[in-house]
């Protein structure tokens, strides 16, 4: 919203959803009031909407959305198709790298270096793939830092006690492999009016960054795609080689 005069706040419905009421010019919507014999679709307005976890473990997330909705539901769910091809559905919090991780969750983290400016990848988005198709995503905040939590993958390999069987391994030597892209394109994102991060679809569409394992100039090319190997227990930092943060590029 544009000030503080026409800006209102969710409340939590007893299923667990947020919703709005009183929305500036939604009046008429809001309690099923159309004229009679008017069979055209209701004009829409654009309203800007900011999430913001006040305990900091999650990132900001803002949005636009065109109210009356052109369907019955929740906005963005999972039934709703997803912005892009490789992104999520839904709308969904992304943690932020001042959220602790609790002993039984993976994680991954690290700071992002746009290798063209010298300056933090802000925004990015992250995408990791486990051996067994699993998916997780993370954003990378305003210092381009980032944490991506996650459940244990399935097991590739059974595992059971001591002694364990042949083929077997106890829990707590148990690994998988995993591979990680990068989406980074800060021309294609768009800012809206009050939000203190991109809009969240924008965020989503950005096109594939490449990854330097090795700094420039090497004789290492950028990759698109860069394995990683998750250890029970360990959590996993990932750095260009001889760097304090990962180095990427838009090409």
């Amino acid at each position: 919203w544009e000030n503080e005069r026409t800006k209102c706040y969710a409340y939590r419905t007893i299923g667990d959803i947020y919703a709005f009421r009183h929305i500036p010019g939604m009046w008429n919507t809001e309690h099923g009031l159309k004229d009679a014999g008017d069979t055209s679709p209701a004009e829409t307005r654009p309203y800007v909407v900011n999430i913001n976890d006040r305990s900091g473990g999650y990132l900001d997330v803002t949005f636009q959305v065109d109210l009356p909705l052109p369907y019955r539901g929740v906005y963005l769910s999972k039934h709703q198709s997803s912005p892009s091809a490789f992104a999520p559905k839904g709308l969904h919090l992304y943690s932020s790298p001042l959220r602790g991780v609790p002993g039984w969750m993976a994680s991954i983290r690290g700071e992002l270096m746009d290798v063209s400016t010298g300056r933090p990848a802000s925004w990015a988005l992250l995408r990791v793939t486990a051996e067994a198709g699993e998916t997780y995503y993370g954003i990378a905040d305003k210092e381009g830092r980032y944490c991506i939590m996650f459940g244990y993958p399935v097991l590739i390999e059974g595992f059971g006690g001591s002694p364990s069987s042949l083929g077997n391994r106890p829990l707590n030597r148990q690994s998988w492999e995993l591979t990680m892209e990068l989406f980074y394109s800060p021309g294609t994102r768009v800012s809206l009016p009050g939000g203190k991060a991109p809009d969240y679809l924008s965020i989503l569409r950005q096109q594939t960054a490449f990854v330097w394992t090795q700094k420039p100039g090497s004789g290492v090319s950028p990759v698109a795609a860069l394995p990683l190997r998750l250890e029970f227990g360990k959590r996993i930092i990932v750095r260009t080689e001889g760097e304090s943060n990962l180095l990427i590029s838009q090409d």
